[in-house]
C-alpha cells in the first residue's frame, strides 16, 4: 500500500503533493500526505506489533492554513501503483473506530481511474457500529446504482474479518469467513480493480457531535487479495452461508 497518489485524481482535490480529500463525499477530513514536509507533525499511520492504525484526528491549528482549513486530519491508502486484480477473494481483518462521524472503509476502484463500478468490501458509520455497508456502484443501467446490502451483526468490536469474492457471475459478502449478503456481478465490472483502505470523518457518517474529542482508529490487522485460483488451491470456504 501506499499514500495518495494520482489514481486519486479524478475523486480527490486536485493537488496531491500536499494531500487531499474525497470532495463528492463531502467528507470533513483532510487525508495527510507523510512526504509533504509542511505538515508532517502529523502521524495518522502507525504501526505496533504488526497492526497498522489508521488515526482520524482534530487539525493541529498550525496547519489548518495548508489543509484548506478542514477540521480533521486522518489517512487513506491505496494499491493503485503496486498491485491490482480482476476478480478473487479480497479480505480485511481489522478494528473498526465506534467514535460516532467516523467513516472507516475497504473498496476497490478500477486501475483505469473510471468511476462507477466501484466495490465497497465495507463501509461503517461510527455511531452504528453493528451494521455494515456491503456495497457494488455500477453504470450497468446506463445511471449509477448501487446493489448490496446493510447487514446487521451482533458485535463488531475489537477484529473481525470482512470479506468480499468477486466472480464473474456473483459478488458475495463475509463477515468472519460466514456469507451475510449476495448479488449479482454487474456486467461492467469485469476489469482490473486496485484497493483503498481509509478512515473518514463525516460525509455519509455525519458531523462528529464531540468534534473527536477522543480520535478515531481503525486498527488493520491484514489486507488480503487471492485471485480465483489461489482461492481454490487453499483452504478458504467463503460460501458458507450465515444461518443466525
Amino acid at each position: 500500500f501506499s499514500v495518495l497518489n494520482s489514481s486519486l485524481k479524478d475523486s480527490v482535490m486536485p493537488d496531491l503533493s500536499i494531500g487531499s480529500t474525497l470532495t463528492r463525499n463531502n467528507e470533513l477530513q483532510w487525508y495527510i500526505d507523510a512526504n509533504y514536509a509542511p505538515t508532517s507533525s502529523v502521524h495518522p499511520f502507525s504501526i505496533d506489533n504488526g497492526v497498522l492504525t489508521i488515526t482520524a484526528a482534530q487539525a493541529p491549528a498550525d496547519i489548518k492554513p495548508l489543509i484548506n482549513n478542514y477540521e480533521y486530519t486522518s489517512g487513506l491508502l491505496t494499491t493503485h501503483d503496486s498491485f491490482s486484480q480482476t476478480y478473487g477473494y479480497f479480505e480485511m481483518r481489522a478494528d473498526l473506530p465506534e467514535n460516532a462521524g467516523a467513516w472507516p472503509a475497504f473498496w476497490l476502484l478500477p486501475e483505469d481511474g473510471s468511476w462507477p463500478p466501484e466495490l465497497d468490501v465495507v463501509e461503517m458509520y461510527g455511531q452504528k457500529p453493528n451494521s455494515l455497508l456491503m456495497t457494488a456502484h455500477t453504470l450497468e443501467t446506463g445511471q449509477h446504482t448501487t446493489v448490496g446490502s446493510t447487514v446487521n451483526v451482533m458485535d463488531t468490536a475489537g477484529f473481525h474479518t470482512y470479506g468480499l469474492l468477486w466472480t464473474p457471475d456473483k459478488l458475495v459478502w463475509t463477515y468472519d469467513g460466514v456469507q451475510v449478503a449476495q448479488a449479482a456481478t454487474p456486467s461492467d465490472m469485469n476489469k482490473p480493480m486496485y484497493m483503498l483502505v481509509d478512515l473518514a470523518v463525516g460525509g455519509q457518517a455525519g458531523a462528529p457531535p464531540d468534534h473527536l474529542a477522543t480520535p478515531a482508529q481503525m486498527k488493520i490487522d491484514y489486507i488480503h487479495a487471492y485471485t480465483l485460483d489461489e482461492l481454490q488451491q487453499s483452504h478458504l470456504n467463503v460460501t458458507a452461508e450465515h444461518t443466525a
